[in-house]
């Protein structure tokens, strides 16, 4: 994407570290249990949740999917430039903010 190249372009200008292939840590029972839910935003609506002690996620409508690589509590990776933080608050996370080569680009309030 346009995104990803300006990315890999700015990195070595700005003499930030290249990123890694993200962690794949184990995802903590309680942690998982938080993280699921729906969460829209104006780009739309994302599901989280969990498949075989993993997170997963599904755009909707479009019906795309994938897993979540946890990174540290709360923080998942799906690709090395693409994070997702969430902010959990009594217990469930109420927003995701998702960030794509250090820049926030999106963020999503929990609506389930």
């Amino acid at each position: 994407t346009a995104l990803a190249l300006a990315t890999a372009i700015a990195r070595p200008l700005l003499g930030l570290p290249e990123t890694n292939a993200p962690a794949n840590l184990s995802v903590p029972a309680d942690e998982l249990a938080a993280l699921t839910g729906t969460f829209e935003s104006d780009e739309g609506t994302v599901e989280t949740f969990a498949k075989e002690g993993k997170l997963h996620f599904r755009v909707h409508p479009a019906g795309a999917e994938g897993i979540l690589l946890r990174q540290s509590k709360n923080v998942f990776s799906v690709s090395p430039d693409i994070r997702v933080r969430f902010v959990v608050r009594d217990g469930r996370a109420q927003y995701s903010f998702l960030y794509t080569g250090g820049l926030l680009m999106d963020v999503a309030r929990r609506v389930q």
